[in-house]
């Protein structure tokens, strides 16, 4: 982890240290994220056709040279595929997600936990995952080994699992590694514990 972020560092500005994530999905709405490294510009998401590019705020991340950019979007139809383009520092990458259905419908939803340490043999589950084409992946905890190191969270769960958080919403659940000060900044969770609605089922987080 310290080589792969001595890399990252020597790598100069990078306007997606970490590749945007969706969660905090509704009927309505979702919350589009992303970590830039360096000095680069905050950026804007766009949603499918509509040319309105929405500015994220912009939050220092404690330790590091890095910002997390995010943006909340209102305004969406309930049960809903959408695309997105978030644009920064002159490079943009594509996501997508669906909001939660208004009622009773059908949808997919996958569950991993323990993605700390992560190593190769992970990958081809990952990818499974992908390619289920679930709307939401919950994650039980244990996201990284130790939370408290910036490193970690970029090598043990981001880069690995962009394969599906690029289309998926993301609902964390905190584990005991993962402390110190990244999970509720990362994440936007605080307390740790919280629930949502997706269609008729109902999902209770805990810490």
């Amino acid at each position: 982890v310290f080589a792969l972020e001595c890399e990252a560092l020597l790598a100069g500005d990078n306007p997606f240290h970490i590749k945007p994530y969706v969660m905090k999905i509704t009927p309505t709405s979702a919350r589009v994220a992303w970590v830039s490294q360096g000095k680069v510009p905050a950026g804007s998401v766009t949603v499918g056709d509509d040319a309105t590019a929405h500015a994220p705020e912009v939050a220092e991340l404690p330790d590091t040279i890095c910002r997390l950019h995010s943006v909340v979007l209102e305004g969406l139809q309930p049960g809903t595929a959408y695309e997105y383009r978030a644009s920064c520092g002159g490079q943009s990458l594509q996501g997508s997600f669906k909001t939660a259905p208004a009622g009773p419908a059908p949808f997919a939803f996958c569950v991993i936990g323990d993605t700390q340490s992560y190593n190769p043999g992970l990958q081809p589950l990952l990818d499974d995952m992908a390619r289920e084409n679930a709307e939401v992946i919950v994650h039980v905890g244990d996201i990284t080994d130790r939370g408290n190191m910036w490193g970690e969270w970029k090598a043990s769960f981001f880069d690995p699992g962009w394969c599906y958080l690029q289309k998926a919403v993301f609902a964390p659940a905190y584990g005991n590694h993962d402390g110190g000060p990244y999970f509720p900044r990362l994440l936007g969770l605080s307390p740790f514990w919280y629930s949502f609605d997706y269609g008729d089922a109902h999902f209770i987080i805990l810490d």
